[in-house]
């Protein structure tokens, strides 16, 4: 056994609580500070030692500054030495600090965890500790013995303390920590062991503690709640205060649970409060595979009363522990099954003491917001970290005792009394825990009902109703993760602040610089290229992106498609106009509109005035992203000139209205145009779409701007006729035309017949031809291609016909024609031959049928080819 002392065991904040020493302080280089302590609650700085001299107040001084959790050294009046540890509330914790001046070093040591480093002072001198001063413990020194300060003191218990006039071996430091039994073989200064003759205390209480109790290093605890519950409500009740039912898992724990529950039971439930003495295991039966699970898997111990577990059926699939009902000598904490909706009482096993968080408290609330619970007597009760405390008030402390009065829950701060809360029980079975209503009274933020939560889950994590915690992320991602489903519930994505203007847009950060609207335009599908009428339709998906600092989203996912904004009209919105050539407007029919959030940015840091946990984010760091998929019918000037070879360049100008481009720009976002359905149509190819904002061509459809200074932007596309159906069933056939008729220049001058009909023949098919592709494709004022093609292929076949004539009268012209007459008394005969050529030399002639015909075979086909080399040469070149 050893001394402990108890400081402020009240839980007021007080600056008249310490141990004074009463002897006195050699000087010192070196020095080691060894000590157990176990913390209530924090306040802003946590004396263990304050040494003060006449001329220094900080000589010698080890503290624990709460807020950077960080253990201070300081001596000298120039040295100063911090080292970062997080030191646990209400669980022992020994530490050692060894400080050696004249070398410059420094060991700490917590729990046999070692840190060490170097200690420098400013004026290069050997540092030294003035000894004759005044050493106080559990109080800092602001003034020689004076000078405290109610927020610099020690809430909490501290044993074994001992200071050397030396420094100490790390082995040595080590061994004190893990209190092994060799520990520190070094004589100590200053100690506990006479405390009443070495100290003065001042309003402490000092009692007897045994090492071992001190000494535990297992952090894990068993709370018992003397409520009766069935199995479920247990569970519910254990999770929410972050913890699970208990099951031993081996004998030892088995009997020191049956220990607990029997001293629980005979200081509270012998009482009269409550009769039964059976408590919740959690271990559960699965009735599929006839085995007893612990969290899911198989347990290896069970103390069952024999007999009864050898089959599991679904209405006796839990377990009771009989904490105080013994059976058979030597037999403790007997397990026997039990239907769940038996009520018995609670044990939540702690694998360490669980931080709570209370949640929903306005900023400038004086109530703790991170409380730890403890066993209290009957009912556990929640302390808060620093000054707070829930404690359970029975009913007749409330009040009139009726048949619905439970009692209530207090929130009180010892040294503020005016500052409290209430929460009335609703049943007698109701802890704090969860989300409740309570009776707030704070001067600082007024009086009056309000939502508080009180939740085990830590940062980034969810509370689900239940208990249940969940990584915050899953929260509002389509997937139910809580098994109340309340993670999938309350998931607006955005709620414009209050004075928000849906009309106006963000304000520009800087002066001269508008805010940016990111555009972009995936073309799904070309639906129709009206040559006739001059317009196309489009199938078109326009995406704007832009940042509003006005407002805050919640609990963004990655996946944006997720982050669904259900009422777009809340929020500012871009507005275009969509216009076609010669400032025309478009014709747009809108299919869908989605306006979602792009994650771009790490969440705002956690906020516990928010009831409910969800990350924040800001409007400047993510982006807006709004999605309208239309289709447009839109004017389009087409030049037909080269058609069908010809190439043609449509465009749609986006124009932002009722918005100076000062203020708002729009800024092509990824090349601004893409395009996933097909290229090819019926009669044209999509060869190229970009997004341009200048004037490249007097052809082309223009940046539309003239109605005032708006800005815009021009999706340019560009398409090429598939002249290929053309070639074959226009091209080919009239020229197949024409090369049979220019044959009949091979065939018989005599056969003139033949010759003339194959010739108007071609004719009268070229012009049918001519007469049916002219009606299938747009009429215009000037020629096309395909016009001059036909023409081309009708002159020829006209001259042809002309030629063929000429040889037929030039070689009727140079035919002698003989007449016979034959006389048989008195009867005469005819017989007339024609197209006898004379037997007699005909005069010299100029131009022969025949040549005029060889020329004919020689100057078409140059004609042809000379006209064909130039009129694919313009095709081509389209």
């Amino acid at each position: 056994m050893m001394p402990v002392v108890r400081f402020q065991q009240d839980g007021l904040v007080r600056s008249d609580t310490m141990l004074r020493y009463l002897g006195d302080l050699n000087d010192l280089t070196q020095v080691t500070a060894c000590f157990r302590v176990k913390f209530y609650q924090a306040r802003n700085i946590m004396p263990f030692i304050s040494y003060a001299t006449v001329k220094s107040d900080n000589e010698f001084i080890i503290v624990y500054i709460y807020d950077t959790r960080r253990i201070q050294f300081s001596c000298c009046g120039d040295v100063l030495m911090r080292v970062e540890i997080d030191l646990a509330q209400q669980q022992w914790i020994s530490m050692c600090m060894a400080v050696d001046l004249l070398v410059g070093r420094w060991r700490l040591v917590s729990n046999g965890h070692l840190q060490e480093g170097v200690v420098s002072s400013n004026t290069g001198a050997t540092p030294t500790i003035t000894g004759g001063g005044i050493l106080i413990i559990g109080q800092e020194q602001d003034a020689f013995n004076g000078g405290f300060d109610k927020f610099q003191s020690l809430r909490g218990s501290l044993a074994d303390l001992k200071l050397y006039e030396g420094f100490l071996d790390t082995t040595q430091l080590i061994s004190y920590t893990l209190c092994e039994s060799s520990s520190v073989s070094t004589p100590s200064t200053i100690h506990f062991s006479n405390i009443h003759q070495d100290f003065e205390a001042i309003n402490v209480e000092i009692e007897e503690i045994d090492l071992n109790t001190v000494c535990l290093n297992d952090s894990s605890i068993d709370v018992l709640f003397p409520e009766l519950r069935t199995f479920q409500e247990c569970e519910v009740l254990c999770h929410m205060s972050g913890g699970r039912l208990s099951a031993p898992q081996n004998r030892k724990e088995n009997r020191q649970l049956y220990k607990q529950t029997l001293a629980y039971s005979n200081t509270y439930l012998d009482k009269g409060t409550v009769t039964r003495r059976v408590y919740w295991l959690g271990v559960k039966g699965d009735t599929s595979t006839q085995k007893w699970t612990y969290s899911n898997l198989p347990i290896a111990y069970s103390n069952f009363i024999k007999g009864t577990s050898s089959t599991i059926i679904s209405k006796s699939n839990c377990v009771l522990f009989q904490g105080t009902i013994v059976s058979v000598v030597g037999v403790y904490g007997e397990w026997t099954p039990k239907n769940c909706d038996f009520k018995a009482h609670t044990v939540c096993h702690f694998d360490h003491i669980v931080t709570l968080r209370m949640r929903g408290l306005c900023r400038r609330s004086k109530f703790d917001r991170k409380y730890l619970m403890i066993e209290d007597g009957l009912f556990p009760k929640f302390v808060g970290e620093m000054f707070s405390e829930i404690t359970r008030l029975p009913a007749s402390v409330s009040g009139p005792k009726s048949s619905s009065d439970y009692g209530i829950w207090k929130i009180v701060r010892k040294d503020i009394p005016t500052v409290k809360a209430t929460l009335v029980l609703k049943s007698p079975i109701q802890y704090p825990v969860g989300l409740n209503t309570w009776e707030v009274e704070d001067a600082e933020c007024g009086t009056g009902a309000v939502q508080l939560m009180m939740t085990s889950c830590k940062d980034h994590q969810f509370s689900c109703t239940n208990g249940q915690c969940i990584n915050i992320g899953q929260r509002c991602d389509l997937e139910v993760d809580c098994s109340d489903f309340s993670d999938e519930e309350q998931c607006s994505f955005m709620d414009p602040p209050e004075g928000y203007d849906s009309s106006k847009p963000p304000a520009r950060q800087h002066r001269h610089t508008p805010i940016s609207i990111g555009l972009h335009i995936n073309i799904l599908t070309i639906r129709e290229l009206d040559i006739s009428n001059f317009k196309f339709v489009c199938e078109i998906v326009v995406t704007l992106e832009w940042y509003d600092d006005r407002l805050k989203y919640f609990h963004l996912n990655y996946a944006e498609t997720i982050n669904v904004v259900s009422n777009i009209t809340d929020v500012w919105i871009p507005t275009l106009e969509y216009l076609g050539h010669g400032d025309t407007t478009s014709e747009v029919t809108e299919r869908k509109v989605t306006l979602w959030i792009r994650r771009l940015s790490q969440p705002l840091p956690d906020d516990d005035e928010i009831l409910i946990e969800g990350e924040v984010f800001t409007g400047a760091e993510n982006l807006l992203v709004l999605k309208r998929k239309m289709t447009v019918t839109t004017l389009c000037r087409y030049n037909l000139e080269a058609f069908p070879f010809d190439t043609q360049t449509c465009a749609l100008g986006m124009v932002l209205s009722h918005v100076s481009s000062q203020y708002v720009a729009l800024v092509p976002q990824d090349g601004g145009v893409t395009l996933t359905g097909e290229r090819r149509m019926l009669e044209y190819l999509l060869v190229d779409e970009q997004m341009v904002t200048d004037n490249k061509s007097e052809d082309v459809c223009r940046v539309f701007f003239p109605q005032g200074n708006h800005s815009g932007q021009t999706m340019e596309l560009t398409f090429k006729n598939l002249s290929t159906f053309y070639v074959f069933s226009t091209y080919l056939p009239t020229l197949i035309i024409v090369v049979i008729d220019y044959l009949v220049f091979y065939f018989p001058l005599e056969n003139f017949n033949e010759r003339i009909m194959v010739g108007l023949t071609g004719l009268l098919v070229e012009a049918t031809f001519f007469s049916q592709v002219s009606s299938s494709i747009p009429r215009t004022a000037y020629l096309k291609l395909v016009d001059i093609w036909f023409v081309f292929c009708i002159v020829s076949l006209f001259l042809v016909v002309v030629t063929v004539a000429i040889v037929q009268w030039l070689q009727d012209r140079y035919q002698c024609k003989f007449t016979f007459t034959l006389k048989d008394r008195g009867n005469s005969v005819v017989l007339r031959v024609g197209n006898i050529k004379s037997m007699v030399s005909q005069p010299k002639r100029r131009v022969s049928a025949q040549g005029i015909n060889l020329a004919a075979k020689i100057v078409f086909p140059l004609l042809a080819a000379a006209f064909l080399s130039l009129y694919i040469s313009v095709a081509l070149r389209d």
